[in-house]
């Protein structure tokens, strides 16, 4: 998706991985979080 050398700053590069791979773990972490059956959503898996 972001090719090495292309014109966009680092930080933009890394805001924009940020928020395209950021959704995509908070999912993650809720369906683990489901899985475990205690109901109690958890940021990497603290209370």
């Amino acid at each position: 998706m972001i090719a090495t050398g292309t014109a966009l700053p680092l930080d933009t590069t890394i805001a924009l991985v940020l928020v395209t791979v950021g959704p995509v773990l908070a999912v993650l972490l809720y369906l683990v979080d489901r899985r475990r059956g205690d109901g109690e959503v958890s940021v990497a898996g603290r209370r």
